[in-house]
């Protein structure tokens, strides 16, 4: 039953062998990871201001973690860092500044999990899944310091409208 992507659009039959069917995941899904274009930018002065990391927002950002959010590759879980959020703060907030400072990011958040979801209770095709990618908790807390950080910045100039970067 294993068959590769149909050029008519149509996504091909999933194979009942777990191994087969993994790997037909990957390659039916891997179209959507095509290596992207090179960014021919080239910045030639800072024009915003280096984050300031406070302790304040990252606690408040910590305790309002989803306990029962999956922890993603690097395993550590939401309710860890919902419970101790006041004991990790000092940690995670010099973690946070140091990676900002820095410009790094560790390997492990820019991992995925993909977890194929069946949109129908019998999927026999690869378009009857949807994909759920989890991303390291901690890793989404520090988006979080960030987006506020040009949320805050950019608040003047955002239409009174405008609804898709609210805070959470």
């Amino acid at each position: 039953m294993a068959r590769t992507q149909h050029h008519d659009g149509q996504s091909p039959e999933t194979s009942p062998d777990p191994a087969t069917f993994a790997e037909q995941l990957n390659v039916f899904y891997s179209r959507f990871n095509r290596s992207a274009p090179q960014n021919d930018w080239t910045l030639t002065s800072p024009t915003c201001p280096l984050i300031t990391v406070e302790k304040r927002k990252v606690t408040s950002i910590l305790a309002r973690v989803n306990p029962h959010e999956a922890s993603g590759p690097g395993g550590l879980k939401g309710r860890v860092l919902r419970e101790c959020f006041a004991q990790l703060g000092d940690v995670i907030t010099q973690l946070f500044q140091q990676l900002l400072d820095s410009s790094c990011v560790p390997q492990v958040w820019k991992k995925s999990t993909i977890i194929p979801v069946p949109k129908k209770s019998h999927a026999r095709v690869m378009n009857d899944f949807r994909l759920v990618v989890l991303t390291s908790v901690l890793c989404k807390c520090m988006e979080r310091v960030v987006c506020d950080h040009f949320t805050t910045m950019g608040a003047d100039r955002l239409d009174p409208l405008q609804r898709g970067v609210e805070d959470a």
